[in-house]
């Protein structure tokens, strides 16, 4: 038979964590807070660039950029500059 001995120490520990609490997202240009979304307005933004390779289901790798989080106002100035150098923007209409 395989009967183990065990000790039992009663040991008391203090443990000082830190919590961190989502209060909200500010925009990354101007540092305005972004209104959260309401239960039926949603809002999207982000513009990113990346390259790498893929290999398909096993995996692959890839490095880039991105501004994720700009509010409404920084993000209509971006599409101005933008349009004055002659990008291209393609409407989005989405219904579901």
């Amino acid at each position: 038979m395989n009967d183990k001995n065990y000790r039992e120490t009663l040991v008391t520990k203090t443990v000082t964590a830190t919590e961190r609490e989502y209060i909200n997202t500010v925009c990354d240009r101007c540092g305005d807070v972004i209104p959260a979304e309401g239960l039926y307005n949603t809002r999207d933004f982000c513009l990113r660039f990346s390259n790498g390779e893929s290999y398909g289901n096993d995996g692959g790798n890839s490095t880039g950029w991105e501004i994720d989080d700009l509010c409404d106002a920084c993000a209509t100035d971006l599409k101005n500059i933008l349009a004055k150098h002659r990008f291209v923007f393609s409407p989005i209409e989405v219904s579901w």
